[in-house]
């Protein structure tokens, strides 16, 4: 397998992905992490990475929800 196929693999943008995402929960980036777990999970082939990225997912939604509104 080459380099370029080896990137659109499922398993390597997943690992990509998931890696990107809990980056940004570091960052307190929440809205963007809730972006790619969300990503993240469509890529998964095991059924327990998909539903973690979900819930990852989900908390990191709930999370960004929480963040005073710039615009009030």
């Amino acid at each position: 397998m080459d380099w370029q196929s080896d990137k659109r693999d499922p398993a390597t943008l997943w690992f990509s992905l998931s890696s990107r995402a809990a980056e940004h929960e570091q960052g307190k980036e929440w809205h963007i992490a809730a972006l790619l777990w969300k990503e993240a999970a469509q890529y998964a082939k095991a059924h327990l990475n998909i539903e973690w990225a979900n819930l990852r997912g989900d908390f990191c939604t709930l999370r960004a929800n929480r963040l005073p509104k710039y615009n009030e």
